[in-house]
């Protein structure tokens, strides 16, 4: 692992210092539980299935990181008429009917599709020093990409260090309308049940935050989304920098 970022040329944006007032403070935001390598391998918690996600990601295997989602169940069970009722509107963009081997396997490439691009996200937001935390085009040119691309070497994820994994501390108030929100959003999915959590990764001196939405089919829990809107992260996937 390099002992150092290479450097970017001054012609490209680089990621500013976080401001003090965007700092997110940790202390209570999430009911801590830690997580052995055991447990992750069997996916029978959310926070298991998070930890093999990660996991993933830190052994830069894609094929992993896919094995502890919800990828399959998603595409296979996927309730159609549920998911237009609950939003009383058709969106074409939305996965197919699971009624055909055909469809099945639409919703399989689309929800691959998401996981692998958060995937990305996350690789591009621990590893290089160019702010692409929305997404949007960056001026750059030949040098700069190249100087970019020598930044995203996927065998530093190896030092991705896993501090915390767990559910966000929401107010009593707060909570039967999240719950029933998450029971009308597993329905959806064709799923038992849907948390979401917040994971805390040390990486190369720095602490993260992600977000995780994870579905439960029987007693396996998958990843379906790199993302968590309750714990505010964002939908792309870019891990947010917090203060330890």
């Amino acid at each position: 692992m390099p002992a150092t970022a290479p450097s970017i040329p001054t012609s490209t944006p680089t990621r500013a210092p976080i401001p003090a007032a965007k700092a997110v403070l940790l202390a209570g935001l999430f009911a801590a539980l830690s997580v052995s390598g055991a447990a992750a391998s069997d996916l029978a918690t959310p926070q298991a299935a998070v930890a093999a996600y990660l996991d993933g990601v830190a052994d830069h295997d894609l094929a992993a990181v896919l094995a502890a989602s919800a990828v399959e169940p998603m595409s296979e069970r996927f309730d159609f008429p549920a998911y237009v009722d609950r939003y009383q509107m058709l969106n074409v963009a939305v996965p197919a009917p699971a009624t055909d081997p055909m469809l099945v396997a639409i919703n399989r490439a689309n929800f691959t599709a998401q996981i692998a691009k958060q995937v990305q996200f996350l690789t591009y937001g621990l590893l290089s020093t160019v702010d692409i935390d929305h997404g949007r085009p960056l001026t750059m040119d030949a040098a700069g990409a190249s100087a970019f691309a020598a930044e995203i070497d996927p065998s530093r994820l190896k030092a991705l260090v896993v501090r915390q994994i767990g559910e966000f501390d929401l107010p009593a108030d707060k909570q039967p309308r999240y719950r029933a929100n998450a029971a009308a959003q597993a329905v959806t999915y064709g799923a038992d049940e849907q948390v979401e959590l917040g994971a805390v990764l040390d990486f190369e001196g720095a602490t993260y935050q992600v977000g995780f939405t994870v579905l439960r089919y029987g007693q396996t829990w998958g990843v379906s989304s790199q993302s968590s809107a309750l714990v505010g992260t964002s939908s792309l996937g870019t891990p947010q920098r917090v203060t330890p």
